[in-house]
């Protein structure tokens, strides 16, 4: 998640906040998210309803309320799984009027989250006001010992930990109608190197065992079904590539620790993912390698990442991630390069934003 721009990813209605009534100052009553799955039901983490202390007794339905962006509602039961699976559903004492559940994505595979990753947000409250970002690829990962035989996803990492409150909140798309949910925040503070995420298919495990009536209310898509906006193309001139080719091989040159074999390609790796400029012979000099590289972003210029992102966009972008720029010289390199390459407008160098309200 990057810095807050208002005018991106609209919060879907289904984001609730989880209250304690009993903390002991109004502003810590937030324990953290949750998502409307039916008019009386509420999913979040087990850990949000768990006491802090000990994570391992349930706070009192009597000591928690959901907050839907008004007004604050009572809870009649919590549900929880066991400790190694970090669900919980709430049941409201009243239904809610006038607010959609959210939809579910069932059965998402890795050809389908390449597919759908340029139309993801985060959602969740990490205070008083609700809040969501854009994520940019490759931000989100795939656990590949997570899935099965069908290339089914059992399990989501996002790069980054998330903001304190969010646990509980959804992974969902932006465009299609009713922002379905691919899954549920559930793991990684501020400062942590991943979040986590429980996708849809195990949280419709969870719910056949803990409340089978709900799952017959839940609605699933398929991921197949769902469309979302092509990424625009990101055009870089001859010109441009003839004028930034010396700075950007000076520019990784200069990073922390670029002649260490593990680290250059931890580095362009988390950029760059599987693009093709990302196959490079490795165990070549630092010098070397980053000529290698700069050649191969000028040859597969016109091949965006899935997100449309340009290559060197997302070079930069890591660099600020891994807080690099905050070193004056490197700071006015990824600047110049970013204003050069046209990464600023396009919101690339600094990855996709997010909205709060």
């Amino acid at each position: 998640m990057t810095a807050p721009r208002p005018d991106n990813a609209a919060i879907p209605p289904y984001l609730m906040r989880v209250l304690l009534h009993a903390a002991p100052e109004p502003d810590l009553s937030g324990r953290g998210s949750g998502i409307l799955l039916a008019s009386d039901w509420v999913l979040t983490a087990r850990h949000v309803v768990a006491d802090s202390a000990t994570r391992r007794t349930l706070y009192d339905p009597d000591d928690l309320a959901v907050w839907d962006g008004r007004a604050a509602h009572p809870i009649a039961a919590v549900i929880a799984a066991d400790q190694g699976e970090d669900l919980a559903l709430l049941r409201l004492a009243q239904p809610l009027p006038g607010i959609a559940p959210a939809d579910l994505v069932a059965g998402l595979g890795r050809e389908d989250l390449q597919r759908l990753t340029p139309d993801l947000a985060a959602c969740g409250y990490p205070g008083a006001r609700r809040a969501a970002a854009p994520l940019s690829y490759p931000g989100l990962q795939t656990l590949l010992a997570g899935q099965d035989q069908r290339e089914r996803i059992g399990d989501l990492q996002l790069r980054g930990g998330l903001p304190e409150g969010m646990s509980g909140g959804a992974l969902y798309l932006q465009s299609p109608p009713g922002q379905p949910v691919l899954g549920l925040l559930y793991l990684g503070g501020q400062g942590a190197a991943t979040s986590r995420v429980i996708p849809a298919a195990t949280i419709l495990k969870f719910l056949g065992r803990a409340a089978p009536d709900l799952l017959r209310l839940v609605h699933t898509l398929e991921p197949g079904a769902l469309t979302v906006p092509a990424p625009k193309p990101h055009c870089v001139t001859a010109r441009t590539w003839d004028q930034q080719r010396g700075p950007l091989r000076d520019l990784l040159l200069a990073l922390p620790d670029w002649d260490l074999l593990a680290v250059r390609r931890g580095f362009v790796t988390a950029a760059l993912g599987e693009h093709p400029a990302a196959r490079l012979t490795w165990e070549g000099d630092g010098f070397t390698v980053a000529g290698e590289l700069v050649s191969k972003l000028k040859y597969y210029s016109a091949a965006p990442l899935p997100d449309g992102r340009h290559a060197v966009c997302a070079l930069l972008a890591e660099a600020r991630t891994r807080k690099w720029d905050q070193a004056p010289a490197i700071g006015d390199a990824v600047r110049r390069l970013a204003a050069a390459f046209g990464c600023e407008s396009n919101a690339d160098a600094a990855g996709a934003g997010n909205g709060s309200e």
